[in-house]
């Protein structure tokens, strides 16, 4: 919707690229498991499915380069290197990488359009900023939503 309203969507590259993958484990690891080493850190989650989410980084990970998809063999390997073992990791559901690239609309309206959320801005993932300023931009736009349909505030608003 941004770029079909003609929103540009300014920012600066990633310097950090992270990897997740949700997958099945034979033999999980305690719940909420995390780990640091001079390898990199990781954590895995449960899901509510059975999966878990492994999420990680490494030293190797600041970079600019995108090295193409996530394998479940990289993202087995990672792990081993990071926890000492793999925990009998299988069927992948989303093996993925994400970058720390920040964007930030140049416009949050043009015309009908109004952006919030992910069309709006983009943030490293981890620590829930994203969802955080998404959740309050929708409060924002909503009450002055309700105020212009309301009349009691001009359309500029």
């Amino acid at each position: 919707m941004r770029t079909a309203a003609g929103i540009d969507f300014p920012g600066t590259p990633s310097t950090v690229l992270g990897r997740l993958g949700d997958v099945m484990l034979d033999n999980p690891p305690p719940s909420g498991s995390s780990s640091f080493t001079d390898q990199g850190g990781m954590m895995v989650a449960p899901l509510p499915d059975g999966r878990f989410r492994i999420v990680g980084a490494g030293p190797d990970s600041l970079t600019t380069e995108w090295p193409g998809d996530l394998t479940l063999e990289e993202l087995r390997r990672r792990t081993a290197a990071v926890a000492g073992d793999d925990f009998g990791m299988r069927d992948p559901s989303w093996p993925s990488r994400f970058g720390n690239a920040p964007r930030l609309a140049a416009a949050y309206r043009r015309g009908r359009v109004l952006l919030a959320g992910d069309a709006a801005h983009q943030h490293f993932p981890t620590g829930g900023v994203g969802m955080n300023v998404g959740i309050q931009d929708a409060h924002n736009l909503g009450w002055k939503l309700a105020a212009t349909l309301n009349g009691r505030s001009p359309e500029t608003l």
